[in-house]
């Protein structure tokens, strides 16, 4: 939702409200157009951007459209036709984000009007005057189209007067959706006749499967109204045809005491073909880039905490507008040779890689050398594979990578099950599907515990929380029931984002792109079988000595006299690929087939040592 769009209410329908319902005129056609708001009446679509609203995220926020006391209104006459100059109103339970776009399609017709808005300071749920709240107005053109801006502050304007709530309440009474607890509700109430949008109500979570959402003062006795509601199944932000979302319509008339629907959930889907209230702003089309990172040599380290930073350049425009955009942990580092992996983590532009290895092993980072901590520049554009071998170069990581937003929190309990094994959490920004954090916890050590990701969470940001706990354990993420696995859709709050989960066996298939995983170590060099085995015990040993018989495995000569070099045992010396079919592999493990061990009369090599010649043999028997 992050380019704008201007919609316009489904003519189709609107046509299918007047004919079906309505029926016709006098004259047989239809007595108004409700696709263009009537003859005359203009109506117009509204697209109201709000900026810096930190203080009042979370917040309930309430706009309406009022005409003034020339202007046409949505019933015909220059006089409001219901005894007030309310046209339009819309609540946004809460306010989910600083900028934030509200569209509300054919809600001002034609005519000078302004548009009021305030937020609910005091909590109180009712509008109240500065600065018990705080409100504002804007006058709005009297005709043409509506794309009013505001930046917040603190110039207030008392809104009581001209748009008492004078006429009827809609109330919708809801029941049974637990589906969809967690999700975006949005609910727009249509007057058939004219097609104008009176009312609109934007919850942004469901926090129970029965309650109950009000928008005063806009419905009339007598007038029909189109209630079109659904809530966001498919958790993107906005409006999908079933069943994708979950969608229904109820077309009633108001009566004395206003309008109620009273919905119980049903699958009775019907595409409502809802243009969206509104969206996040600031957020722009950004490419994400996968990170492969690997870490070499880094025995120092294992069994320790690494926490690991994806950190934007000074003059990167970011997701959320400061340093930090992704965090991972690996708890602890379980070998010495490790990759990460981390889908959608960069985006494009300067970024570095912040990482450190919490060597005082207090939970946090401190700098070197009481912790271990490096950075790694990353490209600005194209693939991300750094690779990182341990040194004692170290960098102080501290800035500019301060946990600059919310921490995300999982309470896990009852994990009895899997005790023992892996245990992998993804945390995923709905708005840009970007990963803002992960953790490995490499071995889950009691049923209870807890994960804390430190400073990813914005408030009003919609993530989403994909984990799982390595059933078979072979090391990577397998789909149920294989493994088990989880997904969560929550919210950051002003605090951050809390998850409270307890084992079930509800499993989701999360197609989780696995975080890492242990790397082999690399094979061994032939200067290393040299200097650490040929010369120390056979040529030093006087077995092989340099110059003449028998073979010399001197420097210099022994690769010759090895690889590729026939024995008297009808196979290689050495074969490369192949140390089972190699005359020196076979003589130091003490295989009969080549007769004594070797070395000759001394002590057999370590255990370490063999398998040092078998993978250097298998590896290709490199001249390294």
């Amino acid at each position: 939702m992050s380019d704008f769009v201007r919609f316009s209410r489904s003519i189709g329908i609107a046509i299918g409200f007047s004919a079906f319902i309505l029926g016709c005129g006098d004259d047989g056609s239809n007595p108004t157009d409700p696709g263009n708001g009537g003859d005359d009446l203009g109506l117009r679509d509204l697209a109201f951007e709000m900026t810096g609203m930190d203080p009042h995220v979370g917040q309930l926020v309430e706009i309406r459209i009022v005409g003034d006391d020339t202007a046409k209104n949505a019933h015909g006459s220059a006089k409001n036709a219901h005894g007030n100059e309310l046209e339009s109103k819309v609540v946004l339970d809460p306010l989910p984000a600083a900028d934030f776009r509200v569209n509300l399609p054919d809600g001002v017709p034609s005519g000078a009007h302004n548009l009021d808005f305030y937020a609910d300071l005091n909590g109180n749920r009712a509008y109240d005057a500065p600065p018990a709240d705080h409100a504002w107005r804007i006058a709005l053109g009297a005709s043409g189209a509506l794309a009013p801006t505001f930046a917040h502050n603190t110039t207030f304007t008392d809104i009581e007067n001209p748009a008492p709530d004078v006429a009827l309440d809609f109330t919708m009474n809801v029941t049974g959706v637990s589906p969809h607890v967690g999700q975006l509700f949005e609910v727009r109430v249509i007057d058939t006749e004219t097609g104008h949008t009176v009312g609109q109500y934007r919850l942004a979570s469901i926090a129970s499967a029965d309650f109950t959402i009000t928008i005063p003062g806009v419905v009339h006795d007598g007038t029909e109204y189109s209630v079109d509601y659904y809530a966001d199944l498919n958790g993107n932000g906005e409006y999908d045809a079933p069943t994708a979302d979950h969608a229904w319509r109820d077309i009633a008339t108001a009566g004395a005491s206003g309008l109620t629907i009273d919905f119980a959930h049903n699958t009775n889907f019907t595409d409502i073909q809802f243009t969206d209230s509104g969206g996040e702003l600031g957020v722009e089309q950004v490419n994400f880039r996968d990170l492969a990172f690997t870490m070499t040599a880094m025995g120092p380290h294992i069994g320790q905490m690494i926490g690991i930073r994806i950190v934007a350049g000074e003059n990167e425009k970011t997701a959320h507008g400061d340093g930090l955009e992704s965090h991972i942990i690996l708890d602890p580092l379980p070998s010495d040779g490790f990759e990460l992996f981390v889908p959608k983590g960069v985006a494009d532009g300067e970024h570095t890689l912040d990482f450190f290895a919490d060597l005082n092993m207090n939970g946090v980072y401190d700098p070197p050398t009481a912790d271990h901590a490096w950075r790694i520049d990353l490209a600005a554009a194209g693939d991300l594979e750094p690779a990182f071998e341990h040194n004692t170069n170290f960098t102080d990581i501290e800035n500019p990578a301060p946990a600059q937003g919310g921490d995300f929190t999982m309470n896990v309990t009852g994990l009895s099950p899997h005790v023992g094994q892996l245990f992998e959490v993804r945390v995923i920004d709905n708005e840009t599907d970007q990963t803002v954090g992960q953790y490995r916890l490499a071995s889950v050590a009691s049923a209870d515990f807890t994960l804390v990701i430190p400073g990813i969470i914005k408030q009003g940001t919609e993530y989403t929380v994909d984990y799982y706990a390595d059933l078979n354990q072979n090391g990577e993420y397998d789909a149920p029931t294989a493994d088990h696995a989880w997904r969560d859709i929550a919210t950051g709050g002003p605090s951050g984002l809390t998850i409270d989960f307890a084992h079930n066996t509800n499993f989701t298939d999360i197609d989780f792109v696995d975080s890492g995983g242990e790397i082999a170590p690399p094979a061994p060099t032939f200067s290393q079988i040299q200097s650490e085995i040929l010369t120390p015990n056979c040529l030093n040993a006087g077995c092989h000595p340099g110059g003449g018989a028998p073979m010399s495995l001197a420097a210099g000569s022994a690769y010759n006299n090895l690889v590729n070099a026939a024995s008297s045992y009808g196979i290689d010396r050495v074969e490369p690929g192949d140390a089972q079919n190699s005359a020196l592999w076979l003589k130091v493990i003490g295989d009969q087939s080549t007769g004594n061990r070797m070395p000759l009369f001394m002590t057999p090599l370590t255990q370490d040592q063999t398998d040092m010649i078998r993978d250097w043999i298998d590896a290709g028997a490199l001249d390294n």
